[in-house]
């Protein structure tokens, strides 16, 4: 049926208290960064959820490209938040990728 509207989620005060919490633990990989980015996709997908089951949306969709572990951050932590919300991937699509192939 197509987009009927936009939501906007507000998520800066869970974020920050997350980036915090992640900061006082001293929680960052090997390499020496932050594990900010991960905690930033739990963050972002619970709040999605929440607002998602507020209107009735069943399937999360996300624009993460294969590229790195952003798919499987949001597929995962959707499936053991929500584990009947499904996830759609575009650039897992083989329909879509023949269409929108993606940078060389």
């Amino acid at each position: 049926t197509g987009v009927s509207e936009t939501v906007i989620v507000d998520l800066k005060e869970e974020m920050a208290e997350g980036c915090y919490e992640a900061v006082m633990a001293q929680a960052y990989y090997d390499g020496g960064y932050w594990q900010s980015t991960g905690i930033g996709r739990h963050v972002t997908v619970c709040g999605l959820l929440r607002a998602m089951k507020e209107r009735g949306v069943t399937v999360l969709a996300h624009g993460a490209t294969g590229r790195g572990n952003d798919q499987m951050r949001f597929e995962r932590y959707t499936n053991v938040l929500e584990p009947e919300m499904k996830v759609y991937a575009p650039w897992r699509d083989p329909v879509l990728l023949v269409d929108f192939p993606g940078r060389k």
